[in-house]
């Protein structure tokens, strides 16, 4: 895992700049506590074969939103 996400931040600072190419990461984990930069752009793509029937189950943006709620929490606690 650490090589992974030093590789991931590498990618980062490279691919961030203004002048920099397009990059795609196509994964099927993430490791947590990864460094974004603002000009990144996160697309998750699910697909399978069972979708659930209740709605709000796997709410991607309820659960970013959760997450960065903890992080804020976690940071004004410290």
């Amino acid at each position: 895992m650490r090589a992974e996400r030093n590789v991931h931040n590498s990618m980062v600072e490279v691919t961030c700049n203004p002048d920099s190419a397009q990059y795609f990461l196509i994964t099927p984990k993430l490791l947590p506590d990864l460094m974004y930069h603002e000009r990144m752009k996160v697309l998750c793509v699910n697909n399978g074969e069972w979708l659930p029937e209740e709605k709000n189950i796997g709410d991607m943006m309820g659960m970013v939103e959760a997450c960065v709620q903890r992080r804020n929490r976690s940071a004004n606690a410290a």
